[in-house]
């Protein structure tokens, strides 16, 4: 792979995640950096402990391995804690996979939660197909109650 490409790479796991370059290095989960697993082992804990960052960088690492299940399953663990930008991730793979009404869903969470991100989408969502996320989350939340 091209060092472009490669840099385009790395930039979409950051600006995905929203984590800053400086906290999260793509490879450093990979078992040729981390022979031993004791990073990946550490983050592990600090996850199930509900360390958002540590989740991030666990599913990052899976989605960057391919690991689509796994990456998911950390995803969701930060979106149970409410993390916008879990969310937002969720409604990515649920695109993905042409599951628009999830996807609208999704980003209706993290746009009431502040994602500009997931707002933007809702509305090209709501032009291409006609899913109106963010309605969706106004009528399960018609005072912003059950935000937290």
């Amino acid at each position: 792979m091209d060092n472009d490409t490669e840099d385009a790479r790395r930039w979409l796991h950051l600006e995905l995640a929203g984590v800053d370059e400086v906290e999260y290095d793509p490879t450093m989960l990979h078992p040729d950096n981390d022979p031993d697993g004791a990073r990946r082992s550490a983050n592990e804990r600090a996850a199930l402990d509900g360390d958002i960052a540590a989740m991030y960088r666990l599913a990052l690492a899976a989605d960057e391995r391919l690991e689509l299940i796994a990456a998911e399953e950390w995803w969701s663990r930060a979106a149970r804690q409410h993390d916008a930008g879990a969310l937002f991730n969720l409604g990515v793979y649920a695109f993905n996979v042409q599951d628009f009404e999830a996807a609208g869903r999704w980003w209706g969470e993290a746009a009431m939660r502040g994602d500009s991100r997931a707002a933007h989408n809702l509305t090209v969502l709501d032009r291409a197909t006609g899913v109106r996320g963010l309605e969706l989350q106004i009528k399960k939340y018609p005072r912003g109650e059950g935000l937290d």
